[in-house]
């Protein structure tokens, strides 16, 4: 059976008495478009004994009547052979002395004369104006034609095309239980007057649902104010596991209908959620923080499974406990959580059309007993000097409140806490002696924040690299014999020396003399020096490849063979005013031939540095870069490794 709401109280009082006004007038552009405009009348006892006058006028015109004569009612016996039997019989009630004004019939009369143009013709209650001017806007009055007042009028109107009313605003269209869907809409009271819907069943064409427009009427709300209903009509004649569509036009207050709305599509079906579970009952495991879940079942034919639910005491997040739909045959689940305190748990029963009932929520407390899980796949890496990143893998719990890192020597009997502060990150940093040399073993435990422990991870040893030098070595002496350079020290007492280094020093190089590590604590320097004095540091290295400080210096002084032994004879020094070339030229005492020369010059700062390579002429021309005063002397080398040195001459370039 199909629901209209209709209260008898109200409805078309809602566009008559919401107006200051003896009767309600509509305008609107004639349906045929036959470039007219029609206008309808309502009064209040839907009577025009009085008759009317109407009178129209433009933006620009004054107030023109458009009837000759006053536009009346027609008598009984004008009706009959020109007129419809149901208008004939209307027009009797309203030619009569009955009442029209309250009640049914002005719900009829009403409605009627919307429906019925012949009617409202014969009330004169209808009026079409075919002197417009397309385009043109018009305002229209009503007044009675016996006191000369105005009883209605309209706002400007514009002459032009037929509109079809637009659906009604804000509709909704759903399934309200197993047994009706539901229409909503905004009532728009000035707008139209009545509603029609149309169905489709499974595919099948449109056809009108409702056998008389559906009418409306304010209802009183708990307050006592009178309100629209929100469910305005109601389809009982479906079936479940049909698809229903719909749609819906509103009725205008000339008998025409609106545009149809875009389609609802309704899936008809079992929305009607099954009996809830009973007797839920909690089963507890403190040590494994278990929890089995046992209800009866609540003899549903159409039951298809349940899920099982938990939450915290006081915490809104809801669990869900089961991945996949407990079947319907099973009246027990097991889960674990994973913190203590306080829960809820209850269970949802689900049907086949997936509608779902809750149980009563059955309430238990979880006493955390259960260690963390254990860490695994401890490693390390060496970072910087005695920084030893360890690195592990965890799964922690919600209750898991940090890690705890143990560290002993090889040769020590017991561990000590060295992670002083609480941490849940999966890596940890110690920094450790760089002088010790034993290896350290470590590992690492979870804890929760009931102090319950995990078993210890696997054990690691670290043996931390040698990165501390041997001890400073001491050059005790060097000696020059039989034009040999010997140099000794003290032997050095690091357990992993592999050998020293010999190096000697001028004012500009370092220069390792030794090429592989020496194993004992002397050396022999066969390399030829050119210089005077000798300077010697040695350094000791271990089997890491550490190496020491540089041991203390050692001066070596080579004596030269002087002017005195008569080498050389007539050294002399000239240049040319204007010039920056320096001539040098020397004799040389026949008998033991040098191997060569080697000239060498001081600026103003006095030190010598050689100005060319070992040459066996002996003349020399020097190319000075700026004027001012030279020191010249000239080095004979003989191949015993002796030298020979001239006198100092001065010469001044200017």
């Amino acid at each position: 059976m199909n629901k209209i709401y209709l209260i008898i109280s109200v409805f078309i009082s809602l566009a008559l008495n919401s107006i200051a006004q003896k009767a309600t007038l509509f305008v609107n552009n004639a349906v045929d478009n036959s470039n007219a405009i029609e206008l309808r009348i309502f009064t209040v006892d839907m009577k025009n004994k009085n008759g009317i006058n109407i009178y129209r006028k433009s933006n620009s015109s004054r107030w023109h009547k458009l009837n000759n004569t006053p536009i009346i009612q027609k008598h009984n016996a004008e009706l009959k052979g020109k007129y419809s039997k149901e208008t004939i019989d209307l027009m009797e009630i309203i030619n009569s002395d009955e009442n029209t004004s309250s009640g049914m019939i002005k719900i009829v009369l009403i409605l009627k004369l919307i429906q019925n143009k012949e009617l409202a013709d014969a009330v004169g209650l209808r009026f079409i104006d075919s002197t417009v001017v397309k385009g043109e806007n018009y305002s229209y009055k009503i007044v009675d034609a016996k006191t000369g007042k105005k009883i209605a009028s309209s706002s400007a109107f514009t002459s032009g095309k037929y509109n079809a009313l637009a659906p009604p605003d804000s509709i909704k269209v759903y399934q309200e239980n197993n047994s009706s869907i539901a229409f909503e809409w905004k009532a728009e009271k000035t707008r139209f007057y009545a509603i029609n819907i149309y169905r489709s069943s499974n595919g099948n064409g449109f056809s009108l649902l409702n056998d008389e427009p559906i009418l409306l009427s304010k209802i009183r709300n708990k307050k006592g104010d009178k309100v629209w209903p929100k469910t305005k009509y109601i389809d009982d004649s479906v079936r479940l596991g049909s698809t229903y569509r719909y749609k819906i036009e509103a009725l205008d207050y000339f008998g025409n209908p609106g545009e149809l709305s875009t389609p609802w599509s309704i899936d008809f079906k079992d929305i009607i959620p099954p009996p809830p579970t009973k007797r839920l009952f909690a089963k507890i495991d403190d040590k494994t923080m278990g929890i089995e879940l046992s209800w009866k079942n609540n003899k549903a034919k159409d039951i298809l499974g349940y899920n099982a639910y938990f939450s915290m005491e006081n915490d809104s997040a809801e669990i869900k406990a089961n991945t996949a739909l407990i079947q319907k045959d099973s009246l027990s689940f097991s889960f674990n959580v994973n913190k203590s305190g306080k829960y809820n748990a209850w269970v949802e029963a689900v049907d086949s059309a997936r509608n779902m009932s809750k149980s009563d929520i059955y309430s238990f407390s979880v006493l955390d007993k259960k260690p963390p899980e254990v860490p695994s796949n401890l490693y390390y890496e060496l970072k910087s000097a005695g920084k030893v990143k360890l690195m592990w893998q965890s799964e922690v719990s919600g209750d898991f409140m940090t890690y705890r890192v143990y560290r002993k020597e090889s040769n020590a009997r017991h561990y000590v806490l060295i992670s002083a502060n609480d941490f849940d990150s999966t890596s940890f940093i110690d920094q450790v002696d760089l002088s010790v040399k034993n290896a350290f073993q470590y590992y690492v435990i979870a804890m929760d924040t009931l102090f319950n422990k995990s078993e210890k991870s696997n054990l690691i040893t670290v043996k931390l690299p040698d990165v501390t030098a041997p001890g400073k070595p001491f050059l005790k002496n060097i000696e020059f014999v039989n034009d040999k350079i010997t140099l000794s020290w003290r032997a050095n007492k690091d357990e992993d020396l592999a050998g020293y280094n010999v190096f000697y020093f001028n004012k500009s190089d370092t220069t390792k003399v030794n090429t592989e590590l020496i194993q004992t604590t002397m050396f022999i320097d066969n390399t030829t020096h050119s210089e005077n004095d000798l300077q010697y540091k040695i350094s000791a290295v271990d089997s890491t490849g550490n190496e020491s400080d540089f041991s203390n210096p050692f001066l070596l002084k080579k004596a030269y063979k002087s002017m005195a032994d008569g080498a050389f004879t007539k050294l002399k020094i000239k240049t040319k005013k204007g010039s920056k070339k320096v001539n040098i030229s020397w004799k040389f005492k026949e008998g033991n031939i040098p191997k060569g020369f080697i000239i060498y010059r001081a600026n103003s700062d006095g030190k010598f540095k050689s100005i060319c390579g070992l040459q066996s002429e002996m003349v020399f021309v020097d190319n000075v870069a700026k004027i001012g005063a030279y020191k010249y002397k000239v080095v004979a080398l003989y191949s015993s490794g002796d030298k020979s040195a001239s006198q100092i001459k001065e010469v001044t370039v200017n």
